[in-house]
């Protein structure tokens, strides 16, 4: 594995053992469907902040009108989009994240 999946796998993993209703994280294995979501919903979050880059530069202005509106719902389209891609396939990173987080619960169980 390379650095950069061992980061994202060790990023999420905390985030789960500083959430409270995964207090117990250490002592019970989480289960592969558990694993699944939050890796989806990790990459789902990723694309969102990668997808507002993208749109940072467009103006909301024009035929249409836009304007400070139209700023504030592009956000959350952005994030719709984000985790719609990652329904869709999104690119390969929830999978990363599901197989390290997999490999990391096996290691730390043995």
């Amino acid at each position: 594995m390379n650095t950069i999946q061992n980061n994202v796998a060790g990023t999420v993993l905390n985030k789960l053992s500083h959430d409270p209703t995964h207090a117990n994280l250490s002592k019970k294995p989480l289960s592969d469907e558990k694993i699944q979501t939050v890796a989806k919903q990790f990459e789902g979050m990723f694309l969102s902040q990668m997808f507002g880059h993208m749109f940072k530069g467009l103006k909301t202005d024009g035929l249409m009108g836009g304007g400070n509106g139209e700023a504030i719902f592009r956000d959350f389209l952005i994030q719709e989009y984000g985790k719609a891609a990652s329904k869709a396939g999104g690119i390969g990173l929830a999978k990363s994240i599901i197989r390290q987080l997999s490999t990391m619960q096996e290691v730390k169980n043995d």
